[in-house]
């Protein structure tokens, strides 16, 4: 239930920062329409952090073999 009024709360909230204003005054197409533009600002927010996220996933896997490879190195190199 708190996860209801806390959803609730931050719409409001995240309306209320787009238009400088409270949501209340705000006719319904006007808050359907910011809500809308709100969700597309947040779904393409969410592509490039996914993107984002995809690129660190590669570059720690890289940075894992070359540490691997490293440490072989260096084991070869102490048992000389």
């Amino acid at each position: 239930m708190t996860e209801m009024a806390d959803s609730a709360s931050e719409l409001e909230s995240d309306t209320s920062s787009i238009d400088g204003g409270p949501t209340s005054k705000m006719t319904h197409p006007a808050q359907l329409e910011l809500l809308q533009k709100r969700v597309q600002s947040l779904q393409q927010e969410n592509r490039v952090l996914k993107t984002e996220l995809e690129a660190y996933k590669i570059k720690c896997k890289g940075l894992q073999q070359e540490n691997q490879e490293l440490r072989r190195a260096s084991v070869s190199i102490v048992s000389k």
